[in-house]
């Protein structure tokens, strides 16, 4: 995927990258090939990977038959393992970044 650099204004591709700031932190991020501004993308925990884990896991049993019943619970759970996640994802990226 190509976007444009807010900096440079040239496109380039997106190649994502990790950093560790500190231990069991992870910083998801990309930058520009052409000025090397930074854009971080999310910040996870080992909390918010177990949430992650957690929400594919419950995705691959969806793609299996189930009762119209099942499928909105499982969508529930999803929705409010995806609300939790964004709480402390916005948490770490306050941290992180000031």
């Amino acid at each position: 995927m190509n976007v444009q650099c807010d900096e440079c204004k040239i496109d380039f591709e997106v190649k994502p990258k990790l950093n560790k700031p500190v231990p069991g932190i992870e910083e998801h991020y990309f930058t520009c090939s052409h000025c090397g501004k930074k854009y971080i993308s999310y910040y996870t925990n080992k909390n918010i990977r177990r949430k992650q884990t957690e929400i594919r896991h419950l995705y691959s049993k969806l793609s299996k038959p189930k009762s119209n019943e099942q499928q909105q619970k499982l969508l529930e759970k999803i929705n409010n393992l995806k609300a939790a996640m964004k709480v402390e994802m916005d948490q770490l990226r306050s941290i992180y970044q000031g």
